[in-house]
C-alpha cells in the first residue's frame, strides 16, 4: 500500500484493514498506552505521514551512500590494498565485514539507550554524520589495519536504521506500524538497491577509492531531510510517577519473563538472518569473481542492485502481505525461501540462476526486516522502543560478525560455493527459532 501523489501532496490511504491488531499481553497495564497509539498522534503535535515520508528521504540518501562502498570490500581489498592470493583475500573479506558488526555490537543498546532519554531525532542525525566521516576514513585507508579499523569505528558511530525504526514506531498510530515500518525498510533497500548501479559506474571511470568519498558526501546529506521535516513528541521524563530517566536496563527488566522471552527469540531471528546475509555477500562477489574475473565488479553491482531492489518491494508490500498472513507466517515463509535461494547460489555456475536467486534472497530481507521489527514494536511499550532496538542493532552485529568469519573460514578451506551452503542451514535455523516463537506469542 503505498503512498500516492494528490494534488500535489502525498497522501496516504486510511485503509485499516490491512495487519493484524495487536492484544497487549496480560499484566501490561500502564505500559499498554504507551505501545499504543502515541500521544503525539491524539493531541496533533507530530504529523506521523510526514515523519514517514522524512524518514523514508533520508534513509534512501544514508543507505545509498553506504552501499556505494560495503559490496566492494573484496574488490577494494584485491585492486587498492594489493591482496591477490585467493585464501588471504577470502580472510581479510571476513574480517574487514566483521570489524563493522563489532562496532555496532558494542554501541548498539548504548546509543538505544540514549536516543529513549534524549530524544531519537538527535540519536538519528549524529548517526549519519559519523556514518559520513568513517566511510570517508575508509576511502583513504592504505592498509587493512587502517580499513579494519575504520570499519569498527562505523559502526561504533552510525547504525541509522535501528534509530529510524524506533522513531517512526514511536509516533504512528499501532494500526499504521506494518505500513510505516515497512517504507522505513523499503527506503533502506532502495538506497542498497541504487548505490551499486551507480557506484559501479563510477569506480568503472574514477576507480574503487573515489565510491568511498561520493559515497561519504551522501551519507551526509541525508542529515537535511530529518533536520528540516522530522518531529518527535517531548515525552516525560518519568514513568508510572517515578523521578528517573526512561529508557534504561531497569525499563527492560520490567517487562516480564514472558515479553522477554519473546523479544529473545525475535532478537534470535534477527541475529540469524543477518549472519546468512552477512555470510552471502562476501561469498557471492568471491564465487562471481571466480566465475567472471573480468566483469566482476559491473556483475557485482547489478546483483546487488537486483537484491535491493528485490528488498525494497517486499518491505513496501509488507503490510498487504502480513495483512493476509501473519507477521509470524510471513517470516517463516521468507526463511524458507532465503534457504532456496542461498542453495541457488552455491549451486549456479550460470548468470541465468545467480541473479534471479540474488533477487529472491532480497524478498526474503525485505518480508523479515519490517516483520520483526514490527513484532517488536508491538511488544513494546513506546518509552523503550530505541533501546530495545539498540539490541536489535546488537543482534545485527552478531550477525554482521559471525557471517563474514562464517563465509572466509568455509570459503578459504572449501570454497565459496560450501560457504553458501552452510549459510543456508543458518537461514533453517531461523525457521526453527520462528516455530518456537509460536509457542510464546500472540502474534500469528
Amino acid at each position: 500500500m503505498a503512498p500516492v501523489a494528490a494534488g500535489g501532496r502525498l497522501e496516504f490511504p486510511d485503509d485499516h484493514s490491512h495487519g493484524h491488531h495487536w492484544c497487549p499481553p496480560a499484566g501490561a497495564g500502564a505500559v499498554t498506552t504507551a505501545a499504543g497509539a502515541p500521544p503525539a498522534t491524539e493531541e496533533g503535535a507530530v504529523d506521523w505521514k510526514r515523519n514517514v515520508v522524512a524518514l523514508f528521504v533520508g534513509q534512501v540518501a544514508a543507505m545509498f551512500g553506504l552501499s556505494f562502498t560495503f559490496p566492494f570490500i573484496p574488490l577494494f581489498l584485491r585492486n587498492e590494498l594489493h591482496i591477490t592470493d585467493a585464501h588471504q583475500l577470502a580472510v581479510w573479506s571476513g574480517v574487514a565485514s566483521a570489524g563493522l558488526g563489532v562496532g555496532l555490537f558494542v554501541s548498539g543498546p548504548v546509543w538505544g539507550m540514549v536516543a529513549d532519554r534524549y530524544g531519537r531525532k538527535p540519536m538519528l542525525m549524529r548517526a549519519m554524520l559519523g556514518g559520513a566521516i568513517t566511510v570517508l576514513g575508509m576511502g583513504l585507508s592504505t592498509n587493512v589495519a587502517e580499513l579494519v579499523i575504520f570499519r569498527i569505528a562505523f559502526g561504533l558511530l552510525s547504525g541509522t536504521t535501528p534509530v529510524a525504526i524506533a522513531l517512526a514506531a514511536a509516533e504512528t498510530p499501532t494500526e499504521r506500524m506494518p505500513f510505516a515500518l515497512g517504507w522505513i525498510s523499503a527506503a533502506g533497500a532502495f538506497g542498497t538497491a541504487l548505490g551499486p548501479a551507480v557506484s559501479g559506474a563510477v569506480a568503472g571511470f574514477l576507480g574503487l577509492r573515489a565510491t568511498y568519498f561520493v559515497g561519504a558526501a551522501i551519507e551526509a546529506c541525508a542529515v537535511i531531510p530529518v533536520l528540516l521535516l522530522v518531529r518527535e513528541t517531548r515525552r516525560p521524563r518519568h514513568i508510572s510517577g517515578e523521578p528517573r530517566r526512561a529508557g534504561g536496563w531497569r525499563d527492560v527488566r520490567a517487562l516480564g519473563r514472558h515479553t522477554m522471552g519473546i523479544i529473545s527469540l525475535l532478537l534470535v531471528v534477527q541475529a540469524l538472518y543477518l549472519t546468512v546475509s552477512g555470510a552471502m555477500q562476501p561469498l557471492l562477489v568471491l564465487r562471481i569473481v571466480a566465475l567472471y574475473t573480468a566483469a566482476a565488479t559491473v556483475i557485482t553491482g547489478v546483483a546487488f542492485t537486483l537484491s535491493g531492489a528485490g528488498t525494497g518491494f517486499a518491505a513496501a508490500l509488507y503490510s498487504r502481505a502480513a495483512g493476509r498472513t501473519g507477521h509470524r507466517r510471513a517470516a517463516v515463509i521468507a526463511t524458507l525461501l532465503m534457504a532456496g535461494a542461498v542453495i541457488a547460489m552455491a549451486s549456479g555456475g550460470s548468470l541465468f540462476v545467480i541473479l534471479p536467486a540474488v533477487t529472491l534472497f532480497g524478498i526474503a530481507s525485505g518480508t523479515l526486516a519490517p516483520g520483526i521489527a514490527t513484532m517488536l514494536s508491538l511488544e513494546t511499550p513506546v518509552h523503550i522502543r530505541a533501546t530495545v532496538f539498540g539490541f536489535v542493532q546488537s543482534a545485527t552485529a552478531v550477525g554482521l560478525i559471525v557471517g563474514p568469519l562464517l563465509a572466509s573460514a568455509v570459503a578459504a578451506a572449501s570454497g565459496p560455493a560450501a560457504g553458501l551452503v552452510a549459510a543456508s542451514g543458518v537461514a533453517l535455523l531461523a525457521t526453527l527459532t520462528l516455530a518456537a516463537l509460536g509457542r510464546l506469542s500472540r502474534l500469528s
